[in-house]
């Protein structure tokens, strides 16, 4: 593995862990007490998109 390459693995693993803190501390999902059927899929994938369009300022 050359030193560039290792470079992208890094940062592509960063990129994933931001987006989790902001899921886990902005959004409290470590916190949450949703456990219901198909309550806490849905819950996470509301927060990725709010996690986008918030990247995008939108």
């Amino acid at each position: 593995m050359t030193a560039k390459e290792y470079n992208i693995g890094i940062k592509a693993h960063w990129t994933v862990e931001s987006m989790h803190y902001i899921k886990d501390v902005t959004f409290g999902e470590d916190a949450s007490l949703i456990r219901t059927k198909n309550a806490l899929t849905n819950f996470s994938i509301m927060r990725n998109i709010m996690n986008v369009l918030r990247r995008e300022n939108i």
